[in-house]
């Protein structure tokens, strides 16, 4: 039986309570308060769906737009976009190399896409911190 990794009422990842307790961030805090620290982590992790959707959508926009001015339309079907062989080789390669065997460039790449993210998780968990240490 596979272990399921996201708690399926909330959508929460089950790797956030554990890291509360792993990583230490929970350490000083006793008991009952370790729940209320995690429902507190689960909630505002929930609260992020929207602004993290919205990211992503924009996210999406910006490759959708990039890859479009990429091709050409072609004139027998209309509307219809060409990519170019030279950029479906090279996404093809990128599809199948695993981001350790990536080019420095395509990390840094992959990287960008996810700063929105991690930025919106620390100002979280610098705010609880705050608040467990008060």
């Amino acid at each position: 039986m596979k272990l399921k990794s996201i708690d399926e009422d909330t959508g929460t990842p089950y790797r956030l309570q554990q890291m509360a307790y792993d990583e230490g961030f929970a350490a000083g805090v006793k008991g009952s308060n370790k729940h209320h620290l995690i429902q507190t982590i689960r909630k505002e992790v929930e609260g992020k769906m929207e602004d993290w959707a919205d990211k992503e959508h924009e996210r999406w926009s910006k490759w959708q737009e990039y890859l479009h001015s990429q091709c050409f339309r072609s004139s027998e079907f209309t509307g219809a976009l060409i990519i170019p062989a030279d950029l479906v080789a090279r996404w093809e390669r990128q599809i199948i190399t695993p981001y350790t065997e990536l080019s420095e460039k395509e990390k840094e790449s992959d990287r960008e896409q996810v700063r929105p993210y991690i930025k919106d998780i620390l100002t979280l968990l610098t705010t609880l911190e705050k608040e467990v240490l008060e």
